[in-house]
């Protein structure tokens, strides 16, 4: 399935890959009901084992669009971070095995997009993760408990959430913000190999995985937090 935005292919193995192929793939209503309408497709085919996200070129999304944001009034703002939040939480409770492939660039809500999927692969040589949002004034709004899940505490939430610091993949590593560092020939195949070793246990039921992410992440997603 393609969109003007978006590509949804599903490979010989049955693994849906998304390609979001819009340059930085910076993120707006429009996009984020596209990337909900594709995951409607992933989740309606029954033969679908795992889900892998990745960009395109330079970006695997720089998110935020700071400009679109600073022209908008607080309504539209409210409804644009409230389709975030829930496109957030489902990619986080999906119904099968998630791997982002951060192919470049990933910041601000693109570096929360990759965040909220099981597993992450970074290219090692190019590319950075970010999350700038206190260099623009801009607070988390309710976006804060996603760190709080996947995040360790100390080092890792100080350098990331409160300094705002860009880390290359080493350090992205070092920083548990991926899992995985490979040259960019290598990003679709590790992601793939990933899906391989968690089905090399035997296969998962849809329900009982989706029932499991929400117990590991259900009290995160019970209230926004506001800062």
């Amino acid at each position: 399935m393609a969109g003007q935005d978006i590509l949804l292919v599903f490979d010989t193995d049955n693994v849906a890959v998304i390609t979001m192929r819009n340059g930085e793939n910076k993120f707006s209503v429009d996009f984020i009901d596209s990337f909900m309408r594709i995951l409607d497709e992933v989740e309606k085919n029954p033969d679908c084992k795992a889900l892998i996200t990745r960009g395109e070129g330079k970006f695997f999304s720089s998110g935020l669009d700071i400009g679109w944001i600073r022209s908008q009034e607080k309504g539209t703002l409210n409804r644009y971070h409230d389709k975030l939040w829930t496109l957030y939480k489902r990619i986080l409770t999906f119904s099968v095995p998630t791997v982002a492939v951060i192919n470049g660039h990933a910041f601000s809500d693109g570096a929360f997009l990759a965040l909220v999927h099981d597993y992450r692969v970074m290219r090692s040589d190019r590319g950075y993760i970010s999350w700038p949002e206190v260099h623009f004034k801009l607070p988390f709004v309710h976006m804060m408990n996603i760190f709080m899940a996947k995040l360790p505490p100390g080092k890792s939430q100080t350098e990331v959430i409160v300094y705002g610091k860009r880390f290359d993949a080493k350090t992205a590593k070092e920083l548990a913000l991926v899992d995985v560092t490979v040259e960019e020939s290598q990003l679709l195949p590790q992601a793939k190999s990933i899906v391989q070793s968690i089905f090399k246990v035997g296969p998962l039921d849809r329900s009982t995985l989706n029932m499991m992410k929400r117990d590991v992440y259900g009290r995160y997603l019970e209230e926004k937090s506001k800062l």
